[in-house]
C-alpha cells in the first residue's frame, strides 16, 4: 500500500518543479522538491528522473544555452584582425 501512495505523490508536482525541469534545470527541480516536500535527496532524485522518464524530458541531452559567446568573441577577432590588415595594408 505505501508503494501506491509514493507513486500517486511522484506524479503530483508543483507547477515551479516543473518549470524547472522544462527548462533543464534538474538540480533546481530537485531542491525545490526536497523544500516543499521536507524529503531526502535520494527520494527527490528518484521522483524526478521518473517524472522525466514519464514525461519525456531527459535534461542531460539538452545543450546549455548561453555557449556561443566564446564563438561570436572568436569572429569578432578574426574579422577585427582583417580589417585591420585591410586598412594598414601590409607594412606591418
Amino acid at each position: 500500500m505505501r508503494r501506491n501512495e509514493g507513486t500517486s505523490m511522484k506524479r503530483e508536482l508543483d507547477v515551479q518543479v516543473v518549470s524547472a525541469l522544462q527548462d533543464g534545470r534538474k538540480i533546481e527541480a530537485i531542491k525545490l522538491l526536497r523544500e516543499q516536500r521536507g524529503i531526502g535527496l535520494k527520494e527527490a532524485k528518484e521522483v524526478i528522473e521518473e517524472y522525466c522518464e514519464q514525461h519525456g524530458l531527459n535534461s542531460s541531452s539538452r545543450v546549455p544555452e548561453g555557449g556561443g559567446g566564446l564563438v561570436l568573441i572568436g569572429v569578432l577577432v578574426v574579422l577585427g584582425y582583417l580589417i585591420y590588415r585591410y586598412v594598414f595594408g601590409s607594412a606591418v
